[in-house]
C-alpha cells in the first residue's frame, strides 16, 4: 500500500506560506537557547523539516514537519496533521492539547502521530542556530531545517500535480482507493484528469488565484469511486480558486454555497 504523504492543513492554515526570517532575526546566545520573545517572533510563520531524529526511529519515507504561528503549532509526521496552542517559555516549547485530522493510515504511521504529539507536549528545549532548529527532551532530540532551504517550492506551472486529499469545510479526507486525478498547467491551459474523464480549461493566474474557464470533459462512465472523485475535482476547478504551493504540495480552495471546498495535491 502506498503511504499517504503529509495530510493537508486545516483550512485556516492551508494558505499560510511560511515567511523566511533574516539570519540575524534570532541568534543563539551561545548556550543552545534563545531569548523566548525573540525566538517566538522569529519562528512565527516558518516551517521546518526534520533532518535527524535521535531517540525514535521514523517510519520509512517519512519526515517531521512543524509549522509555527504566533501562538499555534501545526505538526505532521507522515499521516495526520496535529495542531495545538503553543508558547515559548524560557527556551522551552509549551504545547496545549492537540487536535488532529482523521486520515486513515498504516499502523506504524498512526503510532508515529501519537509519538510526535507526546514529544511536542513533553516541553522540549529549543535551540536555534541560523536555519537549524533543535528540540530536545530527556528521551529524544529532533533537529530540523528551514523548509525553504531543505525543500524549496516547486513551480506551479509545468508540474504534474496529483490529487491526494479532498477538503470539505475543516475536514480533509483521502481520495477513494485505486483512483487518480491530476492537473497540469502549461501556457495558460490546465489539462485535467478527473479520476474518470479528461478535460482542458483556459486559466488565468494572478497573485494567489487561478481563474478556471468552463472546462469541457469527456463523457465516459466509470466505477462509482472514480465518479465520486471526478465530482469532487470538477466542483473545485471552476471560477476563482485560491492556491498555495509549499515545496512539492499544492492546495486549491474555493467556496460553494458558503462552504469551503478544496483539493490537496502532490507533485508527481
Amino acid at each position: 500500500m502506498q503511504r499517504p504523504l503529509i495530510a493537508a492543513l486545516t483550512c485556516a492554515a492551508l494558505l499560510a506560506l511560511g515567511a523566511c526570517g533574516s539570519d540575524d532575526a534570532a541568534s543563539s546566545n551561545g548556550d543552545g537557547t534563545n531569548d523566548a520573545t525573540e525566538l517566538s517572533s522569529f519562528l512565527s510563520g516558518q516551517t521546518f523539516l526534520s533532518s535527524s531524529v535521535d531517540g525514535h526511529t521514523l517510519a520509512d519515507d517519512t519526515q517531521i514537519q512543524l509549522s509555527f504561528e504566533r501562538d499555534a503549532l501545526t505538526a505532521s509526521a507522515g499521516c495526520n496533521q496535529l495542531r495545538g496552542s503553543m508558547s515559548i517559555e524560557g527556551g522551552i516549547l509549551v504545547v496545549g492539547d492537540m487536535m488532529q485530522t482523521e486520515m486513515g493510515c498504516e499502523q506504524d504511521l498512526m503510532e508515529q502521530d501519537t509519538w510526535l504529539g507526546s514529544f511536542l507536549q513533553a516541553r522540549p528545549t529549543l535551540s536555534l542556530d541560523v536555519d537549524t532548529l533543535s528540540m530536545a527532551t530527556a528521551d529524544a532530540t529532533v533537529v530540523l531545517v528551514d523548509r525553504r532551504i531543505a525543500d524549496p517550492d516547486l513551480a506551479l506551472m509545468g508540474t504534474t500535480w496529483v490529487v491526494d486529499g479532498l477538503i470539505d469545510g475543516d475536514a480533509v479526507s483521502s481520495i477513494p482507493q485505486n483512483t487518480e486525478a491530476s492537473i497540469l498547467i502549461t501556457d495558460g491551459t490546465a489539462t485535467v484528469r478527473t479520476g474518470c474523464n479528461t478535460g482542458r480549461a483556459t486559466v488565468e493566474i494572478r497573485d494567489d488565484t487561478i481563474t478556471f474557464a468552463q472546462m469541457p470533459i469527456t463523457a465516459m462512465a466509470c466505477e462509482p469511486d472514480a465518479m465520486r472523485l471526478e465530482a469532487a475535482v470538477t466542483s473545485v476547478l471552476r471560477g476563482d480558486v485560491t492556491y498555495a504551493v509549499e515545496a512539492g504540495r499544492l492546495t486549491l480552495l474555493t467556496m460553494e454555497d458558503g462552504a469551503t471546498l478544496g483539493l490537496t495535491l502532490i507533485a508527481s
